[in-house]
């Protein structure tokens, strides 16, 4: 097996497999070291002793030879030498004189000294193998008279070196069996940290739960590790907690545009019914009006057109409520102080709720300067404490407070207000029955009411909904059930008097008997039924008149009329031409040439065209006879 396939098969051991492979290896590797120098050093010294021992034995069998060898007693001699029986190691021994004799021997020659140079060794010759030879003089009176040599068998210590070999390995084989065993705990101790961590990313990963957090288990490279693991989580925790807010308030503010949204079409949708239903009004209230000039005062039928009159007023307030629901309708904004106004309705207000409702003002101890039309935040307060007092059916608390707040980016995001600043704020709170979650998403919806048949249209709050953003305000509730409801309006404060472009509310006719007149006048209106009305009506009171049923037909008509006509009435939006752009064409060749135009479109409708600016005479439908020929008398009257 190569070395590059041992290395990636190490790579691709578990953790512990790598520990216990690195850890048995070290250990292994260093008890081999240990014993292998243990050996070394012991055998080294062993035969240096062994040696040291020879030589020292060596010189005592020469000086007790001394005498024997001078005196030529070998017998004395073999006595010396026969003690080397004491030392086995020792198997062979000889006693020389100078020429070189055999005076004594001890022991036998063994096959390997009785061979070669052995038998007859001398000082300089080397041992056989496996033999120690050790040579020394006999001295006596400082000069040599022989000598004696030692043949010292090493093979045993050999045998025990290899002997030594063995218990080595097995020393070496039972610390590789303890190092085992010991392994066990320690890569437990190594791993578990490791594989704690990697459990928890996986848990972390799986459940995909980022408050889960990795314990640490010391202060060393791992224990930062998972440190840095922790922060790491925890940034992504913050970060998802970040987005899901993000997401929550981008919902919301989607909820919150698509219900802006479905307002805003149902408010178109009202300004064209409102329209349609106008001219209809106008041709009822008109026709209407007609019949109760010519009805005597004493006649029974006078009862009856006083009826249809009352109901057309009734369906013309109607119209009224769908046009402020559309935030369409014309308002005349003043600056006024808020607090003045709530508190010129305490009376009235009072007594529309009834005395078995506790009522109470708790008003700003500052002046609240708003531009907006003073009878239609009336109009607004006096729907909420109407629904108040409706949903206190045995009594209760009804309060109006008012403050100053500052409203930043966050909440005019939130709320879709036009922009951030200072704003009044008025709370209408009660103690009534309260609301369901379900019931407060849905409570400005137009027509959506919780009073039972015959008590509510269900436009009371779209409309208060509407005025509200047509002041560029904001309307919202908090209720719970059985606790109450509160009403917020938030209206941008002014301090001082803004100019605002305001379009000014249609001056009401002094109540008086209209008066008719010799003058031609110019009719130009698209649905024929008004067109019929206003024609009846004029030349009723002595006008001359001439029609037109779209913006071409006016034109032609008063080119060739142009020396007679002395006023124009125009429907703002015509087929053809609008009533904007006939005007546009009369004042062009006769500048002076007097005209009224009327729609019964919403007000925005009617800005677009351009009727609202400048001085222009304008009249709402449905109109009465009354309001209309007062006009025109007006107008007529009027000096250039």
């Amino acid at each position: 097996m190569s070395l590059g396939t041992l290395a990636a098969t190490f790579r691709n051991m578990t953790i512990r497999k790598k520990l216990s492979v690195l850890l048995l290896t070290a250990g292994t590797t260093a008890v081999l070291i240990a014993c292998i120098i243990f050996y070394v050093m012991t055998t080294s010294h062993f035969r240096r002793s062994h040696e040291e021992g020879s030589k020292s034995l060596a010189k005592i069998m020469a000086r007790n030879c001394e005498a024997s060898l001078a005196f030529r007693i070998p017998e004395d001699a073999d006595r010396v030498l026969n003690a080397l029986s004491a030392k086995p190691s020792v198997t062979y021994a000889v006693v020389k004189d100078l020429r070189g004799e055999v005076f004594a021997a001890y022991g036998t020659l063994s096959k390997d000294l009785s061979t070669g140079k052995a038998a007859n060794a001398d000082a300089s010759d080397e041992a056989p193998d496996g033999y120690l030879m050790i040579h020394e003089n006999i001295m006596m009176a400082g000069s040599v008279i022989g000598s004696i040599t030692l043949y010292d068998d090493m093979r045993e210590a050999g045998r025990i070196r290899l002997f030594a070999l063995s218990m080595m390995g097995v020393v070496v084989l039972i610390s590789m069996a303890v190092f085992f065993v010991m392994i066990s705990p320690m890569q437990r101790m190594i791993s578990e940290p490791i594989l704690s961590l990697s459990a928890a990313a996986r848990r972390i990963s799986g459940q995909q739960d980022f408050s889960l957090r990795v314990e640490k288990l010391g202060n060393d490279e791992v224990g930062q590790l998972v440190d840095d693991f922790n922060a790491m989580i925890g940034h992504i925790e913050d970060r998802n907690i970040e987005r899901k807010r993000t997401e929550t308030e981008r919902q919301k503010l989607e909820a919150q545009l698509l219900q802006a949204q479905k307002m805003e079409a149902i408010g178109h949708l009202a300004g064209g019914i409102a329209h349609d239903f106008n001219n209809m009004l106008q041709a009822i209230i008109g026709y209407a009006s007609l019949l109760d000039m010519q009805v005597d005062q004493d006649s029974p039928l006078k009862t009856y057109v006083a009826e249809i009159l009352n109901s057309s007023e009734k369906s013309a307030d109607l119209t009224k409520q769908l046009l402020a629901f559309s935030r369409k309708q014309i308002i005349s904004p003043k600056q006024i102080d808020l607090n003045q106004l709530i508190q010129g309705m305490e009376k009235m207000l009072g007594r529309l709720i009834g005395e078995d409702v506790e009522f109470e003002t708790y008003l700003a101890d500052r002046d609240l300067s708003v531009v907006v039309d003073p009878g239609q935040i009336g109009q607004v307060l006096m729907n909420l404490c109407t629904n108040a007092r409706d949903a206190m059916p045995d009594g209760g608390h009804l309060s109006i407070s008012t403050e100053a707040v500052q409203l930043g980016d966050d909440y005019i995001a939130a709320n879709i207000i036009e922009k951030p600043g200072m704003y009044a704020l008025i709370s209408v709170t009660d103690t009534g029955v309260g609301m369901d979650d379900e019931t407060r998403q849905k409570i400005f919806d137009p027509f959506f009411t919780t009073k039972g048949i015959g008590r509510g249209t269900g436009l009371g709050l779209s409309m208060a909904y509407g005025i509200i953003k047509q002041h560029n305000g904001h309307i919202n509730v908090y209720s719970e059930m059985g606790k109450g409801s509160t009403f917020r309006i938030y209206l941008p404060l002014s301090e001082a008097v803004t100019a605002v472009t305001a379009v000014t509310a249609v001056t009401e006719a002094a109540v008086t008997m209209p008066r008719g007149g010799k003058e031609t006048i110019l009719v130009a209106e698209d649905n024929e039924e008004v067109r019929g009305l206003i024609r009846s009506v004029l030349e009723g009171f002595s006008y001359t008149v001439i029609t037109a049923g779209d913006g071409e037909e006016a034109l032609h008509k008063f080119r060739e009329n142009e020396d007679r006509i002395k006023l124009v009435i125009l429907d703002v939006i015509m087929p053809r031409k609008n009533g904007k752009e006939v005007y546009d064409e009369i004042t062009r060749t006769n500048p002076g040439m007097k005209v009224l135009f009327s729609s019964g479109y919403t007000a925005d409708v009617i800005s677009t065209k351009g009727v609202l600016e400048g001085k222009m005479d304008f009249i709402s439908k449905p109109v009465t006879p009354h309001d209309l020929l007062n006009k025109i008398r007006e107008i007529l009257d009027r000096q250039a």
